[in-house]
């Protein structure tokens, strides 16, 4: 069995035993189903309908899920009001209820990079998104942390269909701020793929 396979179990479990009050949580959690193929759409309705209260990272984690599950035009609802909430610079705060001080929740690089992902993948365009996409790029060089990852992320699936490669690129990877592999790709081999070893999962 897969670690992915032991893994989805225990947060099926860890989901269902969390308090319906926790959105925040419940939302993260129904993500990272969604994305498994084992979602709830109950709790992803009953999430939308109260998706005023969310924050702002949490809302990116409910349009992420919606598109998961193939929920397009709830996910768009939620996209139109996560793009409401954004900033005159194109920029996303942590917005309502915000849970966890000095936590990602705060980080205006990874809430940022979460909303440009999740209303791309939702269906806005390119043009809509295009103050956030700047902004996300005038960041650079960005850490190596939850932030630069998320942001590069977000402006490979948001720009990959749009602009030609056109240049060679390198991507190192680190794990544990540890650099761990180089990936390159050119206009002939637009894309790479690394494997890692995540153990047997106990």
């Amino acid at each position: 069995q897969s670690v992915l396979g032991k893994g989805i179990p225990a947060l099926e479990n860890i989901f269902r035993a969390t308090d319906s009050s926790r959105d925040d949580l419940k939302v993260h959690l129904l993500h990272a189903l969604s994305v498994c193929g084992v979602g709830d759409f109950g709790a992803a309705n009953r999430l939308h309908r109260s998706r005023d209260r969310l924050s702002n990272g949490s809302l990116s984690h409910l349009v992420s899920s919606l598109v998961a599950m193939k929920r397009l035009p709830m996910a768009s609802e939620a996209a139109s009001l996560l793009l409401s909430r954004r900033e005159t610079d194109g920029s996303w705060s942590g917005g309502p209820n915000v849970k966890g001080k000095g936590s990602w929740y705060r980080d205006s690089l990874v809430i940022t990079a979460m909303a440009v992902g999740s209303c791309s993948a939702a269906g806005r365009s390119v043009s809509e998104l295009a103050t956030s996409i700047q902004w996300l790029e005038n960041r650079r060089p960005w850490n190596h942390g939850r932030g630069g990852g998320l942001a590069l992320a977000a402006l490979a699936n948001v720009q990959g269909d749009s602009v030609p490669a056109s240049i060679d690129c390198e991507i190192e990877l680190f794990i544990d701020g540890e650099p761990t592999r180089l990936l390159s790709v050119n206009p002939n081999q637009t894309s790479a793929t690394a494997f890692f070893e995540l153990g047997d999962g106990e």
